[in-house]
C-alpha cells in the first residue's frame, strides 16, 4: 500500500474511531411520576472514550437527576440512552456497573467496610471473586497505595471511613471507584465542600483515571475548579443542556 494511501486510511480510520461515542443521549426528557413539569428537556450529548467532561448548574437544574438515570438509577426513557451503540435501557443494571463507576453526592452511603484500605480492596475482591481471607494480589495492594497516596491518605489504611472528614470521604470514594478499571467514571460533586487542597487531591485522582484511557463526567457546579483539566463542558440550564468544547 502506497504511503499516500495508507495515510488517508489512517486518516479515515481516525474520523471513525473520532465519531464513536461511549456514551449518548438522545433527545432526553424526564418528568418524575406525577409531575406535569419536566425536570430534564430535550438533553443531547455523547461522550467519546478517553473524554473529560463536566456537567454544570446551579442547584435544582437537574444535574443529579441526569446522573442517576446515566446508572439506570432512575427509570430511563427508551430511545434515548446509548451505551457504545447499544440501547441502555435494554440492558442490566449490573452490565452498566461493571464498565461505569458511580460516586455519590454523600460517599459514605457507599461504604461497606469498617477500615480505609478495605474499602479500597472491596470492589477488586467482589471481581475477582476472592474467598473471604485469600490474599490479595500484590498488583492491587500497589494500585491502593498509590491511589491512596494520590488522594493525601497514605497511613491512613486503618482508620474508619466513617470517622474521615467529608472532604477525606470524599477522596476516599472516588479513590475507591478508581481501584476498578472503568471505562467511565461519574461523579456527582466531589468537591463540594472541600477546600482547594482537596480538591487539587481530587483532580490528581482524576489525573490517574483519566491518563490510562477512562472517560470522567464530573458532576459540579464549580467548573472553575476543573477549566484547566476537561475537554468539553456541558451546562444545565432549567433543565435545557448547552455545550462548550475546550479542546
Amino acid at each position: 500500500m502506497g504511503g499516500a494511501q495508507a495515510t488517508a486510511q489512517l486518516g479515515t480510520q481516525a474520523a471513525g474511531q473520532e465519531k464513536a461515542s461511549l456514551l449518548e443521549l438522545r433527545n432526553l426528557t424526564f418528568r418524575y411520576p406525577g409531575s406535569a413539569a419536566a425536570v430534564l428537556r430535550g438533553i443531547s450529548l455523547s461522550l467519546r472514550p478517553g473524554e473529560w467532561a463536566l456537567i454544570c448548574g446551579e442547584n435544582g437544574s437537574g444535574k443529579t437527576t441526569l446522573s442517576q438515570l446515566l446508572m439506570n438509577l432512575l427509570p430511563m426513557p427508551r430511545g434515548t440512552f446509548y451505551w457504545e451503540g447499544k440501547e441502555a435501557a435494554r440492558m442490566k443494571t449490573y452490565e452498566l456497573a461493571e464498565q461505569i463507576g458511580y460516586l455519590f453526592q454523600e460517599p459514605e452511603h457507599q461504604f461497606v467496610t469498617s477500615n480505609v484500605l478495605d474499602e479500597m480492596l472491596y470492589g477488586p475482591k467482589l471481581d475477582l471473586s476472592l474467598e473471604p481471607g485469600a490474599s490479595v494480589p500484590e498488583e492491587l495492594m500497589q494500585r491502593a497505595e498509590r491511589l491512596l497516596e494520590a488522594a493525601g491518605l497514605s497511613g491512613r489504611q486503618d482508620a474508619s471511613p466513617y470517622l474521615l472528614s467529608g472532604g477525606e470521604k470524599r477522596l476516599l470514594g472516588a479513590a475507591a471507584q478508581f481501584m476498578s478499571r472503568k471505562k467511565l467514571y461519574i461523579l456527582d460533586e466531589p468537591t463540594a465542600g472541600t477546600d482547594y487542597a482537596g480538591a487539587q487531591l481530587f483532580i490528581n485522582l482524576c489525573r490517574t483515571a483519566y491518563e490510562e484511557g477512562a472517560a470522567l463526567l464530573v458532576i459540579t457546579h464549580e467548573p472553575d475548579r476543573f477549566e484547566d483539566e476537561v475537554d468539553t463542558i456541558f451546562t444545565l440550564d432549567q433543565g435545557e443542556l448547552h455545550r462548550t468544547s475546550i479542546r
